[in-house]
């Protein structure tokens, strides 16, 4: 029997023959391009890496997924659209402006609401924690 992928639109529903080469060779395209494939690839690492540095990579990984889900949080709190930050001091420097803006705006004693106003300062000490970070690890 013949593999077939299912096709689906807005305008039609139907089954269409699969090309297997063509999927198989793009897959492999993909596949190549990964960074940690190279690592896998040399069988070196079986003997060279310890378990020190497994956890390390690791816990390396779940920080960055981490963090990058929690600052992308932050700046959609602030209103920032995250793609559009550049992630250096003149960055900070809009998001600091950002803050102040929005806290005045939301502030209690102002009308606004204490429940968004703590939402802001939370945001923006994930902010200021991780530009602090960025910072200490520039040459």
């Amino acid at each position: 029997m013949a593999s077939t992928t299912l096709i689906i639109s807005p305008l039609q529903i139907h089954l269409r023959p699969h090309d297997c080469k063509k999927h198989n060779n793009e897959l492999s395209q993909e596949l190549e391009n990964i960074p940690l494939r190279q690592f896998y690839l040399d069988t070196d690492n079986l003997y060279r890496t310890t378990e020190e540095d497994l956890d390390e990579m690791l816990q390396s990984f779940w920080r960055r997924v981490i963090r990058s889900d929690h600052i992308v949080a932050a700046l959609e709190t602030l209103g920032l659209n995250p793609k559009d930050i550049q992630y250096n001091e003149k960055g900070y420097k809009v998001i600091k402006r950002t803050y102040k803006q929005m806290a005045m705006e939301h502030h209690p004693d102002r009308g606004g609401s204490l429940k968004q106003s703590q939402k802001l300062n939370e945001a923006m000490q994930v902010l200021r924690v991780h530009f602090k970070s960025l910072n200490s690890n520039s040459p």
